[in-house]
């Protein structure tokens, strides 16, 4: 049964030791980007391919199957490279599920700092495929998807992780 702490009692309470009602809903949004990045990571490592066919097309200049036919080591190059970036996809989901569900939720404030790579990682992503001319309709709305989730969560949830100091 939760114990119903006057709001004094409450500033006494250790920082990281309670969950605030900002993080206690935002986190979710975190979640959420771990368990959709878990779910790409697993389909990337075992068929070795993108969901996205016209990606292959936009970074070929051309049909990528043009450039398959010119050598099969092109083919084989590119899945381990997706196979790569799920293993790596595959790590730091697990790392934003954690952390999101425990120290995230509970107001620390380094979860808070660390989960400002997302959008970072997603602005960046976005940047690398409009500088190559890889840009296509799927991948724009995984960046947007990933981009708006953080950010939701990360500015939503600044005030429990910086809360203002009353004057007494």
């Amino acid at each position: 049964m939760p114990m119903d702490l006057s709001s004094e009692e409450e500033r006494e309470l250790p920082l990281t030791g309670r969950v605030h009602r900002g993080a206690e809903t935002l986190w979710v949004l975190l979640f959420v980007n771990g368990v959709i990045l878990l779910c790409s990571s697993l389909y990337w490592m075992t068929h070795g391919r993108f969901f996205d066919p016209e990606f292959y097309d936009a970074v070929a200049g051309g049909p990528f199957t043009d450039a398959a036919l010119l050598s099969e080591r092109v083919e084989n190059l590119t899945s381990a490279g997706v196979r790569l970036a799920g293993f790596l996809g595959l790590l730091g989901s697990i790392f934003i599920i954690f952390v999101s569900a425990t120290s995230f939720r509970r107001r620390e404030r380094w979860a808070w700092y660390a989960m400002w790579t997302l959008p970072l990682l997603a602005t960046l992503n976005f940047a690398l495929l409009a500088g190559y001319r890889a840009l296509t309709p799927i991948g724009v709305c995984w960046d947007a998807v990933f981009l708006l989730l953080s950010l939701s969560a990360l500015i939503g949830s600044t005030s429990s992780f910086f809360p203002e100091e009353e004057a007494t």
